[in-house]
C-alpha cells in the first residue's frame, strides 16, 4: 500500500476506500433477503480484485498496449476493457462452477452481482492508486452519487456523463452471468438479458476509455 500510493497519498486511498465500502453496504442491504455468499467470499473476491486480477490484467494488456501504443483506440478502448472485464469476472465463473455441484443452497444472481461488485472494488481501490485518483462525492452526479460516491461526473460532447468505474461494471457482469446460469431453466430469455447485461457493461467500459482518447464516434458515444 504505501508503494501503491506515492501518487496521492495514504489520505486519498483511505478516502476511497469509504466511497467504495459506502456502494458496498448499499448492495449488501439490498440484497440482505436473498443473499447466501458469506463475508469470507466477499472478502476474498475483494482481495483477488485488488492484489490477482490487477497483476494478470498488466500481464495480458500491456504487451498490446507497448505495441499499439497508449492513444491506440484498439489497445485502450478494446482490448483492455474487454480483457479487464473478463479476468474481473472470473470470481465469478468459479463461484457459479462450484454453485452448481452442491443443491444444499441455492444462489441467486444477486449473490453473483455481489462478487462483481466487490472483485470490482477491489480492482478500483488499487488502479485508483496508482493513478493517483480517488474520492468521496455525495453531489457530483446528483442523485446517483448518494448510492456512488466514487463516481465522477464530467463533460464530453457537450453532454453531463458519470463515469461509472470498475465495480458497477463488474456489478453488471456478475449479475448478468448470474442471470444467464442460474435461471436459465426457470425463465424463457434468461441468457438473451444476461448477454445483454454484459454487452451493456463492456460497452460502457470501451466508450468510458475511448472518451479518454478523444477517438470516439460522437454517435457511438451519445448511445
Amino acid at each position: 500500500i504505501p508503494y501503491i500510493t506515492k501518487s496521492a497519498g495514504l489520505g486519498t486511498f483511505v478516502t476511497d476506500v469509504f466511497a467504495q465500502a459506502w456502494t458496498l453496504a448499499v448492495l449488501m442491504l439490498l440484497a440482505a433477503p436473498v443473499r447466501t455468499v458469506g463475508w469470507r467470499t466477499l472478502i476474498g473476491a475483494t482481495c483477488t480484485g485488488f492484489l490477482g486480477i490487477t497483476a494478470l490484467a498488466r500481464l495480458v494488456g500491456s504487451p498490446v498496449v507497448a505495441a499499439l501504443g497508449q492513444t491506440d483506440v484498439l489497445a485502450t478502448a478494446v482490448w483492455v476493457p474487454v480483457t479487464e472485464e473478463l479476468l474481473k469476472a472470473s470470481p465469478v465463473i468459479f463461484f457459479l462452477i462450484a454453485a452448481t455441484k452442491q443443491s444444499a443452497v441455492r444462489p441467486s444472481a444477486l449473490d453473483t452481482m455481489l462478487i462483481g461488485a466487490w472483485t470490482g472494488a477491489g480492482f478500483s481501490l488499487y488502479e485508483n492508486a496508482v493513478l493517483g485518483r480517488g474520492g468521496f462525492y455525495l453531489d457530483a452526479a446528483h442523485p446517483l452519487s448518494l448510492f456512488f460516491p466514487s463516481n465522477l461526473n464530467g463533460r464530453a460532447l457537450g453532454w453531463s456523463i458519470t463515469q461509472s468505474g470498475h465495480m458497477v461494471h463488474t456489478a453488471i457482469v456478475g449479475l448478468g452471468l448470474g442471470i444467464a446460469f442460474l435461471y436459465r431453466q426457470r425463465l424463457r430469455h434468461a441468457r438473451v438479458g444476461g448477454v445483454l447485461a454484459i454487452v451493456v457493461a463492456l460497452l460502457e467500459h470501451a466508450s468510458q476509455n475511448a472518451l479518454s482518447l478523444s477517438h470516439i464516434n460522437p454517435d457511438v458515444a451519445k448511445l
